[in-house]
């Protein structure tokens, strides 16, 4: 079982979920999921490329690559916003689902077969990495690394806010 705070889990999707959707782009509309310990790593592309790394307690259960419904899951966890339900984030699998729990609730999320299209942001030429803390203000807790494409800048500023600035190519 893998457990992760509600604080950390939440700021580390909350930028992920900078990364614009796009239908048609399977790999848009899937994050990709893989961990090994207790650090697991996001990843979602359409324009651009993002991919975080947060750390939690214990083994990641999923040996495999999971490939799991953004449309699906980030409702599931950003509904941790609007209840008072502070308690961790827990992580198990069973059988090919991944079940997560907080608190009283419970959802079970099945893996889509290999989505294709997320890219190896660490092989590109030009890439920017950043890290900083999961809040925002701590830099003695846990971090949250973020990856994207130089399509973009992001720039990390006061009050836990994430600032996207898109860059047009030059001709």
């Amino acid at each position: 079982m893998w457990e992760i705070k509600r604080e950390d889990l939440l700021a580390g999707l909350q930028i992920l979920d900078m990364v614009p959707e796009k239908l048609g782009i399977p790999s848009s509309e899937f994050f990709w999921v893989r961990g090994k310990g207790s650090e697991v790593r996001f990843s979602v592309a359409s324009y651009i490329s993002g991919e975080i790394v947060i750390k939690g307690k214990g083994e990641w259960p999923v040996h495999k690559d999971f490939f799991i419904d953004r449309r699906v899951f980030l409702p599931f966890v950003y509904a941790a916003r609007e209840i008072k339900n502070k308690n961790l984030f827990q992580f198990e699998h069973k059988g090919k689902q991944l079940v997560i729990r907080h608190g009283s609730r419970k959802s079970k999320f099945d893996s889509q077969s290999k989505v294709k299209g997320y890219g190896d942001l660490r092989r590109l030429k030009k890439y920017e990495a950043t890290t900083f803390p999961a809040d925002g203000k701590d830099i003695g807790r846990d971090s949250v690394s973020v990856v994207f494409d130089q399509s973009s800048e992001y720039r990390w500023f006061e009050k836990n806010k994430l600032e996207r600035k898109f860059h047009r190519p030059q001709f």
